[in-house]
């Protein structure tokens, strides 16, 4: 709302999220209930035309809130994600994408419609970023695992594929210099 009212959310071991004010003050009306596993994701706030949603994961389940803690959107799949799983808003499709293990890479919808696709040649957990890499306006999936980096695009569609001459690659940061660049 642009009034610089900022919030922090504060996912716990008691499989709780907690919400502050930069007062360090419990917001009051953030009412979530619990998560049914320990908690796998940071809590991102998300703006669709004019809805607002907050979006985190479990071991298991996606949660979908409102701005008081509510279920906004049920999605009833069952995942299998990752420690530090990273959930991203692809633009074009409007829908949340993210890497569960095996190579498997999910999208979910505002209406809680799953959709998913399998990476081949990823056999564990990857690491996943979510980025314009070649300048179409389109987004694509980077994903390493091991020493390979793979690029897919959003419906499966594997691009290209790179084995490096290291050991272990880590999250795939993306730079952007330009607007082409």
């Amino acid at each position: 709302e642009q009034n610089k009212n900022y919030r922090v959310f504060a996912p716990c071991v008691d499989k709780q999220i907690y919400l502050y004010g930069l007062d360090a003050q419990l917001v009051k009306g953030w009412e979530p209930k619990k998560t049914d596993n320990p908690i796998v994701s940071r809590v991102q706030h998300v703006r669709i035309s004019d809805k607002d949603y907050n979006v985190f994961a479990d071991q298991y389940r996606v949660y979908i809130l409102d701005r008081k803690g509510k279920e906004r959107v049920k999605v009833s799949t069952v995942f299998d994600l990752p420690e530090q799983t990273a959930i991203y808003l692809a633009k074009q499709s409007g829908k949340l994408i993210f890497a569960g293990k095996q190579g498997v890479v999910y999208g979910v919808d505002f209406s809680g419609k799953v959709t998913q696709f399998k990476v081949e040649g990823i056999l564990d957990s990857a690491h996943m970023n979510v980025a314009d890499v070649n300048g179409d306006g389109k987004e694509e999936c980077v994903m390493t695992e091991k020493n390979k980096l793979f690029v897919v695009q959003p419906d499966g569609k594997l691009l290209s594929t790179y084995t490096l001459d290291v050991e272990e690659m880590g999250y795939p940061y993306i730079y952007q210099f330009s607007q082409t660049d």
